[in-house]
């Protein structure tokens, strides 16, 4: 369907002419720990792999840093919360601004709608993240294809600046499943 919703179809007891139709939610993203690749070529990167809150968020060639690397966690009624693994710290308008042009940086996760992010499909198989607070999109300044550009918050434009994909990714070190060990590192 247009609005990405699953379609289930069920018959009532054996009376095949009236057919019900149950729609379900469906999830654009499954929560867990991704690179977030701008449709330009760079990792969505926190600023000289910083880790307090106002540490500047940017695009940059990837590195596989953990300052590349962010939880996608469902926040509830399609919006998610998107924190760096190095920091825990959350993708945040800056102030909650609602302008054009508004900073994205990291915060400490306060819970509000500067902090929620939906996920709308784009083009070519990408998607685009709008803010709760300010129905803007995560955008890079300018489509600046270089590292170090800026990431903000910009009215929805249907720009490579705006589409994104997440590459599903791990942290390095010793990990437990099902009672064996295993070390992911990066050679």
């Amino acid at each position: 369907t247009g609005n990405g919703s699953a379609l289930k179809v069920a018959s009532n007891t054996g009376n095949y002419d009236l057919r019900h139709f149950l729609f379900e939610q469906a999830s654009l993203v499954n929560d867990g720990l991704y690179e977030i690749v701008s449709r330009l070529g760079l990792d969505l990167d926190a600023a000289a792999g910083g880790t307090t809150s106002g540490t500047n968020v940017q695009i940059f060639e990837k590195n596989n840093s953990v300052a590349q690397k962010y939880y996608v966690k469902s926040a509830g009624n399609g919006y998610y919360v998107i924190t760096n693994a190095a920091s825990g710290l959350a993708l945040d308008v800056n102030a909650g601004s609602t302008e054009n042009g508004a900073n994205v940086h990291l915060w400490e996760s306060n819970g509000t709608n500067a902090q929620r992010w939906t996920v709308v499909i784009a083009d070519g198989g990408y998607i685009t993240f709008v803010n709760k607070a300010s129905g803007k999109a995560l955008d890079v300044t300018g489509a600046n294809a270089s590292n170090g550009a800026n990431v903000q918050s910009y009215e929805r434009n249907y720009t490579n600046a705006q589409s994104w994909s997440l590459n599903p990714t791990y942290l390095p070190g010793w990990v437990n499943v099902n009672g064996s060990w295993y070390n992911f590192r990066d050679d």
